[in-house]
């Protein structure tokens, strides 16, 4: 059986994952999205979304 910090490690790995993964989507269809409401996207504003919260640091 795995130690119980390993264990904790991993559940905080797995739902950290999902979080950013559902992010990910979410982002994924708004800016899918965006040309349907008649909005042009440029590219190099796609390049500065981040999926990582990072204003505190």
């Amino acid at each position: 059986m795995p130690l119980p910090y390993v264990l904790a490690a991993a559940v905080t790995a797995l739902l950290t994952n999902a979080v950013i993964f559902h992010k990910a989507l979410d982002i994924a269809e708004t800016v899918r999205q965006l040309p349907e409401e008649g909005r042009e996207i440029d590219p190099e504003d796609l390049a500065h979304i981040s999926l990582y919260l990072s204003e505190h640091i």
